[in-house]
């Protein structure tokens, strides 16, 4: 279990695929789901959303490089930021600093655990990024060398294989047949992830299957967009123009947020393939859209009358 738990936690560019990704998505999920407790006054349930933060928080410490942990934290603030708008709108008082004193108390245990128990090893690779030599540097050395190599080698793939790649699973024999002694010198012997998940993606599924995979996101993508253009449309014509009154329930900006951050990390890595983040992905996204009202059908005795 120690050694899986290293290998995990070294986040290497081999193959570039991260389980932190989905703890930070579930990590955005919980800064909604705190608003929404003190909107409905959930007491009991502040433990739990304690652990939550704190556990999902950890988990993408642990098990993502640091530009991923940049980008679900910035996108995390995002989304928090929409979730204390919308609870200053529809609880005021001190909701703000309330839930902004929550959220610095359920850190605490998380940081404790990680200061505590996380060994020494891990603990010096993951903050260097504030406080080693290597401060400013988002990315491992040589990283955009690497990147480069593998992204041609997986156009060059994708352009001989257009519609329907090579196979899933075969971008390392890809490697193998392609790369010069040129990329050897900075590949590592057991190269199989491009850095570059859509490309890799085009490699190994072409057209085809892009068209397949992104199919679903897109159809969710349609409902999201016709509800809230029904929503804004339907508050602006009561509320003449109020753009006051466009503060909706923070998890209709979850969605968008968890699938931007995704997609923003495939130009990193192919960790959106993993099963338990689409799943997590596309679960946010159709309650994003469901969180807009429904547009209303008029009545067949309207209809008659007109």
């Amino acid at each position: 279990r120690r050694v899986l738990f290293r290998s995990y936690a070294a986040c290497s560019t081999v193959d570039a695929t991260y389980p932190g990704v989905a703890f930070g998505i579930c990590f955005m999920g919980s800064m909604v789901a705190i608003a929404g407790a003190f909107e409905r006054k959930w007491n009991r349930a502040m433990p739990l959303l304690a652990i939550a933060v704190g556990g999902t928080a950890v988990g993408l410490y642990l098990f993502s490089p640091d530009i991923v942990i940049v980008v679900n934290v910035a996108c995390a603030v995002v989304v928090a930021a929409c979730a204390l708008a919308y609870a200053h709108r529809r609880i005021g008082g001190l909701v703000v600093p309330k839930c902004l004193a929550f959220m610095l108390v359920a850190a605490i245990p998380p940081v404790l655990f990680v200061m505590g128990v996380v060994p020494e090893g891990i603990k010096a690779q993951k903050l260097s990024l504030l406080f080693g030599e290597e401060a400013a540097r988002l990315f491992p050395d040589g990283f955009f060398e690497l990147r480069s190599a593998l992204s041609e080698i997986a156009e060059k793939v994708w352009k001989e294989n257009p519609w329907l790649g090579t196979g899933l699973g075969t971008f390392g024999f890809d490697i193998r047949f392609n790369a010069t002694e040129a990329d050897w010198a900075v590949f590592a012997s057991n190269q199989t992830g491009a850095l570059n998940g859509w490309m890799q993606m085009l490699a190994e599924r072409g057209i085809v299957g892009v068209v397949f995979f992104v199919a679903p996101v897109l159809f969710l993508l349609w409902t999201y967009v016709l509800r809230a253009f029904y929503a804004v449309s339907d508050i602006l014509s009561k509320s003449h123009r109020s753009f006051g009154a466009l503060v909706f329930h923070p998890v209709c900006a979850l969605g968008p947020v968890a699938i931007a951050a995704v997609a923003a990390c495939g130009f990193y890595d192919h960790s959106f393939w993993r099963s338990e983040i689409m799943m997590l992905v596309a679960a946010m996204f159709a309650m994003a859209g469901s969180a807009f009202p429904a547009p209303k059908k008029a009545d067949d005795d309207t209809l008659t009358e007109k």
